[in-house]
């Protein structure tokens, strides 16, 4: 039996890793919080897709 559910659909992920410094702590707080109400993955795809299409000149 296949245990997989017929609705679950693949992903896709990135894992992202904040060192230890004064830095990359500040940058992973700052995300924690602005991702309180949507979600932490959901802002940064936000802020990836508005840097995408600043970039592509949309």
């Amino acid at each position: 039996m296949n245990l997989k559910s017929r609705s679950s659909k693949d992903q896709k992920r990135f894992n992202i890793t904040f060192r230890e410094n004064e830095k990359e702590i500040e940058l992973y707080n700052w995300v924690k919080l602005q991702g309180e109400v949507g979600g932490v993955s959901n802002y940064i795809k936000r802020i990836l897709l508005a840097e995408k299409e600043r970039s592509e000149g949309k």
